[in-house]
């Protein structure tokens, strides 16, 4: 396991790269309807409502704007990594191999859910 830093604290507080730090709720922590609630509101019966989106996609009115929540974080996390699992080598070169490591240490970093990103800091 990888030496902790202090980003990785609480996965509640809104991090500043400047070493500034105010706690928030954390929407890539939780669902959409828990975040909302947690502000102390209500999700609106438009927040819901899809809109359309470039490709035929549909996206709910409060997502336009906003970050992933938790699990659609998760869902794409889990498309890209097995994207990335299935183009990877058999056998790899070792220069594929640092990089690979150096992806997976870096993607744990900068993930924006704690909890997941000490999971992917587990060897």
């Amino acid at each position: 396991m990888a030496a902790s830093s202090g980003a990785e604290d609480s996965h509640s507080e809104d991090y500043d790269f400047h070493g500034g730090r105010r706690k928030r709720p954390c929407r890539a922590c939780s669902d959409f309807k828990a975040w909302a609630k947690s502000k102390g509101g209500t999700v609106p019966k438009t927040a819901g409502a899809p809109s359309s989106a470039p490709g035929g996609a549909t996206v709910p009115e409060a997502d336009r704007e906003c970050p992933p929540d938790r699990s659609e974080l998760g869902r794409c996390t889990w498309s890209l990594l097995h994207s990335v699992a299935a183009y990877y080598p058999k056998k790899p070169t070792p220069a594929q191999q640092n990089d690979a490591e150096q992806f997976f240490r870096l993607f744990s970093r900068l993930y924006p859910c704690d909890d997941c990103a000490r999971d992917f800091r587990k060897e």
